[in-house]
Order: C-alpha cells, then structure tokens, then sequence
C-alpha cells in the first residue's frame, strides 16, 4: 500500500481540523522554519505502506507558535466536511484530539500530540477508513510525525 497524495491530505485535514482546545492547553512553539517529517507509516491489514512525500517545511508565524492548535488545527474551512472534534489534554504536554467526519466520506482520526520543547513535537495520528461494501471492514492507517525548528522564516 502506499500512501498517496489523498492519505496524506486526509491526515493534514484530520491535523487541521482537530483543535479544540484553548491556548493554554498546549505548550507555546518558537516561531519560525519548522520541518515536519513523516517517520512512519502502517496499515491495520498488514499491507507495506510507503511514504511519497515524506518531510516538508511550513513557516510558523508568531501567532500560530504561541497557540500551536491554530496550526495543528484551525478552524474548518472546507464547506462540505461534516465533522465534530474534541480535545482532551492528557498532562502539561500531550494532548489527544478526536475527530469524527460524517461527509463527504466518513473516517475517523484520533491524534496524539506531545510537546518535548519550544523546538520539537512529535504526532501520532491513526486513521480510521471504512472501507466501501461488500467487505464493509475498515482499515487503519497510523503515521507518525516529527515536527523540528530548523530557521527563520525567508522574508
């Protein structure tokens, strides 16, 4: 199996619509050039799972750095996504977010988030895929991501 631009954006969606929390449940990052790098990623079938894309850079703003959720997880803003989230901080640096989609296609995601400093977090995210009849089983993709600050941003 590999997981393709589709998975990897699901996962993203999931990552963004996951916050539900308030600022000051999660940890305040350093702004700046952050690297997020896909570690690992399995399948529940046992099916090879290969990664295309596995790291990339996003510039984290003042602003997303000092409530890391706006980042991890902004408000939606795909209309047609039907989907509710909760958040529940499990100590003063992890926090577990559920997200549960209804439409277009229904999933599930739970992602847990540990913050090590200002400068790393690590995710874990599992996905849950139904998958469509006559098998009626669903799959589980779980990926596992570093995020680092690497530089400022260009300007």
């Amino acid at each position: 199996m590999r997981i393709g631009i589709g998975v990897v954006l699901a996962t993203v969606l999931s990552l963004l619509l996951a916050h539900g929390g308030a600022a000051s449940e999660t940890p305040q990052l350093d702004s700046g050039l952050w690297r997020m790098h896909m570690l690992r990623a399995r399948s529940s079938n046992n099916n090879p799972v290969s990664i295309d894309q596995p790291q990339t850079h996003v510039c984290l703003g003042t602003e997303y750095a000092h409530d890391p959720g706006k980042f991890l997880a902004p408000e939606p803003v795909v209309g047609s996504l039907e989907c509710e989230r909760t958040a529940e901080p499990q100590a003063a640096n992890t926090t577990i977010w559920h997200v549960q989609c209804r439409k277009p296609e229904p999933f599930s995601t739970v992602i847990t988030a540990t913050f090590d400093s200002p400068r790393h977090f690590s995710t874990t995210t599992v996905m849950t895929i139904p998958m469509p009849k006559p098998k009626e089983e669903s799959i589980e993709v779980t990926t596992e991501t570093e995020y680092d600050r690497v530089g400022d941003c260009e300007k």
